[in-house]
């Protein structure tokens, strides 16, 4: 919930014309950004060890009789799945309005991410799974899942494949060695 409301404090700052009021939302966020980077990691550690169990529930078979499915050890887990696929839909919605959508792009979320491509994906397909409709999420979540889709486009980029690169050829294939 705490994401919620800064998310909903940073739509109010931007529709908020003179810029006044709302000045310390951007301090408090940057208050924030350790705790901030501390869920990212959690949301892709807690995305990590979940999906293997999914991944099992998904293997189960039908039976019709719902006391003698075994399915019961799963829900937890399947909970717990959406819960977290939820705080990264409203993590990169503070994310995002933080930075303000016109500004979202791969080398943002990069730079988010501390340049952890796992973590930034982990947190992505928790954003791509959630279902727009939902009362729980941010009411634009289906702008965020576009603005997403567009950055996640760009990390192609060699500068941030390699981002320690100066470029050169020479340093690129360098780098695909040592990879």
């Amino acid at each position: 919930s705490g994401c919620e409301v800064l998310a909903a404090l940073l739509v109010h700052r931007d529709s908020n014309s003179e810029g006044t009021g709302f000045d310390w939302v951007d301090d408090t966020l940057e208050d924030l950004s350790d705790q901030i980077d501390f869920l990212a990691l959690e949301v892709y550690c807690g995305l990590g060890r979940i999906q293997e169990r999914v991944t099992e529930s998904d293997e189960l078979p039908v039976v019709l009789d719902p006391g003698k499915d075994g399915f019961g050890a799963y829900w937890g887990s399947i909970e717990h799945r959406q819960a977290l696929q939820e705080l990264s839909a409203w993590l990169l919605c503070v994310i995002f309005r933080a930075l303000g959508y016109d500004s979202v792009s791969a080398r943002a979320l990069m730079e988010f991410s501390n340049h952890d491509i796992l973590c930034l994906c982990a947190l992505l397909r928790g954003l791509f799974a959630v279902r727009v409709n939902d009362s729980s999420l941010p009411h634009d979540t289906s702008q965020i899942q576009g603005v997403a889709l567009e950055a996640l486009a760009g990390l192609t980029a060699p500068e941030l494949a390699f981002p320690f690169s100066d470029g050169s050829e020479a340093d690129i294939a360098e780098q695909n060695k040592v990879l």
